[in-house]
């Protein structure tokens, strides 16, 4: 009866004195609990966050496919609907190997909100550490040698980027400071997506080294070279680690959408600044495309923007769909093997210079293309497909999709469940090849990304399951010693509240280890959700002190109402007796 009293007690509780009764210390009542946990659903139990990086994906792809339709572009081989057969074609396998996945394993609840573990934290930071210290070498040497000019790159990125590159490929433009970024990009590729998802949990001084070493490092080749790619890889691995917070977090759909469109549109700004200044840098202006490629200078988006910023805006588009034209000239091309290279410079560069294989990029789809119909595919995209086709012929590449669809959403689902932080570095990358998914390969171009990203994905294959332990401690705490640990979260509320909430108001009231293990997802998102970080900014004594203090009103309000008591502690969900919780009592108080 003591029981019923409280529950309807609890339930027709008025916000304000529920928040209060938090706010205090005490344990929210069982009403709280329920409405708290209806509201903040894990991402991994909720259908449309385990399936965003495909929907995300599928939208994006026929986005930039439909800019072929717009009259703006236009080329005289272009067949849209072989074009758009295939592409749908490997866009299905892609989706039927995520959702293999989707439905084969399972999801189960979201990881706590979880800092990195002592390993980790010393494997970021000593990853920031050395590529500070060889961008600042960089920075050093561009200054000495007059390849560094703030004012010449911000004033006129385009002459910058062609002075740069008319001796890119002098030999002593690879120096032993470019060997040593190369060597050491693994190391610092994994640290990257690490840095920037557990930026929160650095302290003040940490948080100040990783934006400098990001900043730096994005910021030296735009300097130098008036290269933009850093910037926007930076930008991508930036968004991807702000959608997995997101759905960690339990954030609407609809605030991320707003946030990522302001982003890209800024993004898109930028780059059609910088397309415009590398048009007036090589004598572009009036730039029609060519006889492949044309672009249709009476389209509305010159008579309302002008010659000038339309044609900045004409070839920043021209980025995401130009891939397709060029797809059109490489499908009636016979096979020829390219050694499971073709798909990678960086890979063919090695090949001729280690192993004496000169002339393997003829080889391929596109370059054959040109040779045969004049696409110049080292001026255009022709999208990943062909690239990929050369070393897998067309149908590997669309067998190819489902093991890419199956690897992206496990790498998502490791994110979900475990925050693996292999996973969550793969994440960074992946969201990369698949943006560029309509460009070519951008993974295995430069030698320092190729390098970098198969150490990730070798590291990944080879540790990733040790990771893979689903936590259901509701503990929010540091692990690393890096910032001021917070508390666990201890949730005790009535055996009959959690159990309803736990089984839903169609079934009966669980029991037994079922009961506990459920309830621990009761603590873990409630813990996840408030994280307890009004104690966390107190001193140590007097944290200690309230944390006891709570404990002990936590336990003698679960003992009265006769219930459950689930202890979120690190070693997870704990049933306790009524009967032994009487006893305890009964013994304290004598």
């Amino acid at each position: 009866m003591r029981r019923a009293m409280a529950e309807d007690g609890a339930a027709s509780a008025p916000r304000a004195l529920r928040q209060t009764f938090e706010a205090r210390g005490g344990a929210p009542p069982p009403a709280v609990v329920a409405d708290r946990v209806r509201r903040t659903a894990p991402a991994g139990e909720r259908g449309d966050w385990q399936r965003i990086p495909l929907l995300a994906f599928l939208a994006y792809i026929a986005g930039t496919f439909s800019l072929c339709f717009i009259g703006l572009f236009s080329s005289p081989g272009f067949a849209p609907w072989r074009v758009g057969g295939f592409v749908a074609l490997a866009l299905a396998l892609f989706a039927a190997g995520y959702l293999s996945v989707c439905r084969a394993s399972g999801w189960g609840p979201v990881a706590l909100s979880q800092p990195p573990a002592r390993p980790i934290a010393k494997l970021v930071l000593l990853g920031v550490g050395v590529r500070l210290t060889l961008v600042l070498l960089g920075l050093v040497k561009g200054l000495s040698t007059g390849l560094l000019s703030l004012q010449s790159v911000l004033t006129n990125p385009g002459d910058v980027y062609r002075f740069a590159h008319s001796d890119l490929f002098d030999p002593e433009a690879f120096s032993l400071l470019t060997k040593l970024e190369v060597l050491s990009s693994p190391l610092w590729y994994l640290t990257l997506p690490l840095a920037l998802f557990y930026f929160r949990y650095w302290t003040p001084g940490q948080r100040l080294v990783v934006t400098a070493t990001v900043l730096l490092n994005v910021l030296k080749p735009f300097l130098m070279r008036g290269v933009q790619k850093p910037i926007g890889d930076l930008a991508i691995i930036f968004g991807a680690m702000l959608i997995l917070q997101a759905a960690l977090a339990g954030w609407r759909l609809r605030r991320i959408a707003a946030y990522g469109g302001c982003l890209s549109l800024l993004f898109l700004a930028f780059m059609a600044f910088n397309q415009g200044s590398r048009l007036v840098a090589y004598n572009a202006v009036g730039y029609d495309g060519g006889a492949m490629f044309e672009v249709n200078r009476q389209h509305p988006l010159f008579k309302v923007f002008g010659d000038r910023i339309g044609e900045s805006v004409a070839v920043t588009l021209s980025y995401a769909n130009i891939g397709y034209f060029g797809l059109s000239y490489c499908f009636d091309l016979p096979f020829q093997w390219t050694y499971g290279i073709g798909n990678s410079f960086a890979l063919m560069s090695y090949a001729e210079q280690y192993f004496d294989l000169p002339g393997i990029i003829y080889d391929t789809y596109p370059l054959r293309g040109e040779a045969a119909t004049g696409w110049p595919s080292m001026m255009y995209w022709e999208t990943i497909i062909p690239w990929l086709a050369s070393d897998l012929t067309y149908p590997g590449v669309l067998i190819f999709c489902v093991f890419l669809g199956r690897f992206c959403a496990t790498v998502w689902r490791e994110c979900l469940c475990f925050r693996n932080p292999l996973s969550i570095a793969v994440l960074g990358y992946l969201t990369i090849l698949l943006l560029f998914f309509p460009c070519n390969n951008q993974l295995l171009q430069t030698r320092e990304s190729t390098i970098g990203c198969l150490g990730v994905l070798a590291v990944w294959l080879v540790g990733r399951r040790s990771f893979n332990r689903r936590r259901t401690a509701a503990t929010v705490g540091f692990s690393g010693g890096l910032s001021t640990p917070r508390p666990a979260l201890a949730l005790h509320a009535s055996g009959a509240a959690a159990n309803a909430v736990l089984a839903g108001p169609s079934s009966s009231v669980a029991s037994g280890p079922t009961a506990g293990r459920g309830s621990a997802r009761i603590g873990a998102d409630i813990g996840r959700r408030d994280g307890a970080g009004r104690i966390a900014r107190r001193s140590a004594r007097d944290r200690q002190t309230a944390d006891r203090r709570t404990s002990d009103r936590r336990k003698a309000a679960g003992t009265r109402a006769g219930g459950l008591a689930v202890d979120g502690s690190a070693t997870g969900a704990r049933l306790a007796h009524p009967q032994r919780l009487r006893d305890r009592q009964t013994g304290d108080a004598t």
